[in-house]
């Protein structure tokens, strides 16, 4: 699709960019940084986590920004998600 080779910086969900990329129209290995708001929800199948699997196949070098008024209740669950997003740093 033309727009994501004409244009270097997109507001969409998680679900929009992963069935862009599952359909061919964005290439995720071109993706340098996500900026995921609710990164808490990235567990299971959801789309932040499918996401983040789809652009580390892809081989890209990128930065994820995960945010979340909500991080988890206790550490094992925030690690998960840590875990699931390759997330090295928390602030």
């Amino acid at each position: 699709d033309a727009m994501w080779q004409n244009k270097r910086v997109f507001f969409c969900t998680p679900q929009t960019l992963v069935k862009d990329i599952t359909e061919g129209r964005c290439k995720a290995e071109s993706i340098v940084c996500v900026v995921m708001d609710e990164a808490h929800r990235a567990t299971g199948e959801h789309a932040n986590s499918v996401l983040v699997r789809l652009i580390g196949q892809a081989g890209a070098k990128y930065r994820l920004v995960g945010l979340s008024a909500t991080p988890g209740t206790d550490i094992k669950s925030i690690q998960a998600v840590c875990n699931t997003l390759n997330i090295s740093r928390i602030e």
